[in-house]
């Protein structure tokens, strides 16, 4: 005889079934779960179709690199930057922005909007200083400010909101005083 043959013979009719039975509970309850889970499935997209979004809504969503290292945070409000590797107060509140951070956490530069309606792009130096600045102030106008490191001299390029004012270039010192202007003021 050969081994199917001598299965068959060995193996009952009534052990088989009993096999059956202990595998039914499983396999009910596998049924079961790929129900409801089908079920959710569809609902999630037929909601999603309704309202004509697949919109995320947050406060925060940051980006890690493969470390799992904060190097992008988009948030509304952003939060203090990290310079020197030590939280440090942001001279204004920004009410939406987008922040790059190096992989030690230091903020490189970022866009960012006030509620005032000022909008600006900012760049920071490798300690965390800011370097360049693109910017619309509603109150001042909109411009280019460039710094030095320590001790060296700013730009600033300045096309003022009030219509009356002239645009004017302005080099600096690091404490603010004037340098050169131009047009020069008499």
């Amino acid at each position: 005889m050969n081994e199917s043959t001598n299965y068959l013979k060995t193996d009952t009719a009534e052990a088989r079934l009993r096999r059956c039975e202990r595998w039914m509970p499983i396999a009910i309850i596998s049924w079961l779960i790929t129900i409801a889970l089908a079920t959710a499935l569809l609902l999630t997209e037929r909601r999603f179709a309704q309202d004509g979004s697949n919109t995320i809504r947050a406060h925060k969503l940051v980006i890690v690199d493969a470390t799992g290292r904060e190097r992008i945070v988009i948030a509304a409000p952003l939060p203090d930057p990290i310079v020197d590797g030590k939280s440090r107060k942001r001279r204004v509140s920004v009410s939406a922005a987008v922040q790059f951070k190096d992989a030690d956490g230091t903020e490189r530069g970022g866009i960012a909007s006030e509620e005032d309606g000022s909008f600006m792009f900012g760049i920071d130096d490798e300690r965390g200083h800011e370097r360049a600045h693109l910017y619309y102030i509603p109150k001042r106008g909109s411009g280019v400010y460039l710094q030095s490191s320590k001790g060296g001299k700013n730009l600033s390029l300045l096309n003022p909101s009030d219509v009356n004012e002239k645009p004017k270039l302005e080099i600096m010192t690091e404490t603010g005083t004037t340098v050169t202007e131009w047009p020069a003021q008499k």
